[in-house]
């Protein structure tokens, strides 16, 4: 397996059982009730996934492996909480004769269920099967998100945001329209898949960084990659981490030696591990997780994948420092491919500008910008006043049995 299916989902296939999950349809089994006359089972299609969506986002955040009660509870507490604001949300936008735009739900659900057909072992249905959720668990997860941004655009008249408002936000916030001297360099991810050579991807990024350093602009080369190494053909990596970056100058130094550099990571890795990074995964880290028996998704797991990500994000770095204190030159590709082991991808790095002094963005510049902030936090806040007024009115008592 690629660590395109460990790292960015995490994927921790728990059983996970719980008595409250049971099929009922009595009044007295509810798992909560709402307002007059509502109730929530365990068997409803948008509060079970709820719940195990919840459950799961917990796992592949948690530390541990075990959910203690108090963790179920919250797990329990917030699954309800979504499932009644969604229905409160529903009929208040129902009634005031509104409605979610169903087929951008669609066209987001699809987008999500991609993401885990190419990343989750085994698939979208397995990742149902797994987890105990429906097919259409991301056509609720993205309705219910649909019906926040209905309420929040139509439900309020908040304030319009006045010029001399946003000039405040902008004294107040001075610090965050500083263009401090820094590189803009953009990068391009050309991931290595199962059943791939190495050897095929590294020739592909030499002609891509060819093209451009002969006279065809990033923009078309960086298109002309992307037809190939995209999400529909499983390259996560090349989906989520290609784009541009700000590096700021002053935390670059001056490299004199790449091997000096990449021995100061060595040496790093070694006094916390107690031993080198080749000497703990002297086959990679796929053929340590595996002949040393650690579970998937473990704490050991866990760690491993860390000092794995670290390591390699770190030797990465360095490289890319080099490239850009070494062989800069704007509007060029640097000449080399640089491989990032943890993500098991090819970088293709572009220099595209470089800016030497300070200077601060005008408010002229920043002002569209920090009006749409301020409106935007009014709306929230409206719209968190209202949910909350909501669900205190809807008196929601969960039963735990």
């Amino acid at each position: 397996m690629k660590n395109i299916k460990r790292f960015i989902i995490l994927m921790l296939v728990f059983a996970v059982v719980s008595a409250l999950l049971v099929s009922c349809g009595e009044t007295e089994n509810a798992v909560a009730t709402y307002g007059e006359n509502n109730y929530i089972y365990a068997e409803d299609s948008d509060f079970s996934d709820f719940y195990h969506l919840y459950t799961y986002y917990h796992k592949i955040e948690s530390t541990g492996d075990k959910m203690s009660s108090a963790e179920y509870n919250t797990i329990l507490r917030d699954a309800v909480k979504t499932t009644v604001e969604m229905r409160l949300l529903e009929d208040e936008i129902s009634r005031r004769g509104y409605s979610v735009d169903m087929e951008k739900v669609e066209e987001a659900a699809n987008s999500d269920k991609n993401v885990f057909e190419k990343a989750y072992p085994g698939g979208f249905s397995a990742f149902c099967e797994h987890w105990g959720v429906s097919a259409d668990v991301f056509v609720t997860l993205n309705k219910f998100e649909a019906l926040c941004e209905v309420a929040k655009e139509n439900f309020f008249t908040t304030e319009e945001v006045t010029e001399a408002e946003a000039e405040v936000y902008y004294e107040k916030n001075e610090d965050d329209f500083v263009r401090k001297p820094h590189y803009e360099i953009k990068e391009l991810y050309l991931q290595v898949m199962d059943g791939v050579e190495k050897e095929s991807v590294f020739n592909d990024a030499k002609v891509y960084i060819g093209m451009v350093n002969t006279g065809r602009s990033w923009e078309n080369v960086f298109n002309t990659a992307i037809i190939k190494y995209n999400l529909e053909n499983g390259m996560n990596f090349s989906h989520y981490l290609s784009g541009t970056k700000i590096i700021e100058k002053d935390i670059l130094k001056n490299v004199d030696s790449i091997t000096l550099l990449k021995n100061t990571i060595n040496e790093e890795f070694e006094s916390q591990y107690g031993c080198s990074y080749d000497k703990l995964f002297p086959g990679g880290f796929d053929a340590y997780i595996e002949d040393n028996g650690i579970e998937v998704g473990s704490v050991t797991y866990k760690r491993c994948l860390e000092a794995h990500i670290n390591y390699c994000s770190k030797m990465y770095q360095a490289e890319l420092n080099y490239a850009i204190m070494e062989k800069w030159e704007t509007g060029k590709c640097y000449e080399f491919p640089i491989y990032h082991s943890g993500f098991e991808s090819y970088v293709i790095i572009y220099f595209s500008s470089s800016e030497d002094e300070e200077g601060k963005i005008s408010f002229e510049e920043a002002k569209e910008d920090i009006i749409a902030i301020i409106d935007a936090e009014r709306k929230e806040e409206a719209f968190n006043n209202f949910i909350s007024e909501k669900i205190g009115e809807a008196k929601v008592k969960i039963n735990r049995n």
